[in-house]
């Protein structure tokens, strides 16, 4: 059986042992380099391409987090995180003493804001930042979203290399899709 295969297969177990509450306070999900803990099984994982790995979250609730530790060798050129949601008012990433926090504006022009923490204060980060989260709105073809809520697309996040680099052993993502009021 080839990796990418046992991988999914892997994926396939934790979604329906969490669906039978076999897993009830999360799933672990150990992908190829990677080791993946979330508090809900709603994380799937594939590698598309040698360097690149894509990590597919279906959210329903709208919240979570995950965590994502390297298990062995370094991290691949581009890791990219798709998260299934209907709007993204908050996304926090963060690896060793690097933080930052960022939102998609549902109204308007859709505008990205990204900003750095350190300890419990966010300051604006500018987009030339080594820091800068690339985050794009899109259908579920791929092509950029015309409006926000989506309907059935996703917000993919490039996770900036600064996270990534030889000393980052993990890197949490949390997300909100809407604060609730």
């Amino acid at each position: 059986m080839n990796r990418d295969l046992a991988d999914m297969l892997k994926v396939r177990f934790c979604m329906l042992a969490a669906a039978l509450g076999l897993l009830a306070h999360g799933s672990q999900l150990e992908a190829g380099e990677f080791t993946i803990v979330t508090k809900k099984a709603e994380v799937q994982v594939r590698k598309t391409r040698e360097g690149a790995v894509v990590l597919d979250i279906q959210s329903p609730t709208g919240i979570g987090s995950a965590n994502i530790a390297l298990r062995a060798g370094g991290w691949p050129d581009v890791v990219l995180v798709r998260l299934h949601l209907r709007g993204l008012e908050s996304l926090r990433i963060s690896s060793g003493t690097n933080g930052v926090s960022a939102s998609v504006s549902s109204r308007g022009e859709y505008t990205v804001r990204v900003y750095r923490v350190e300890g419990n204060v966010e300051k604006p980060l500018s987009q030339g930042s080594p820091l800068w989260p690339r985050i794009r709105a899109l259908e579920a073809n791929g092509k950029p979203a015309r409006t926000i809520p989506l309907e059935n697309g996703y917000f993919e996040v490039a996770l900036p290399k600064a996270f990534l680099g030889s000393q980052a052993k993990s890197v949490t993502i949390e997300w909100i899709d809407f604060f609730r009021g």
